[in-house]
């Protein structure tokens, strides 16, 4: 929902404490950072998963998930 909210405009800020509504600029600052450490930890786990596939064999070519 805070993700729709913040495509649609709204100034919602994020942080360690949670969700809250932002009325400065540093707050929007610290939510642009918060949300590109987010980014860059999700692109780091994308990055281990694809070495971690390369030069592998996958059983199932299908796609599916086995756990």
């Amino acid at each position: 929902m805070v993700n729709h909210l913040r495509q649609e405009g709204y100034p919602i800020g994020s942080g360690r404490d949670g969700y809250f509504y932002i009325r400065t600029f540093g707050e929007a600052r610290e939510t642009e950072e918060h949300l590109a450490r987010m980014i860059r930890g999700l692109e780091a786990a994308r990055q281990g998963l694809l070495r971690g596939m390369e030069g592998k064999l996958l059983s199932d070519v299908g796609g599916g998930c086995h756990r």
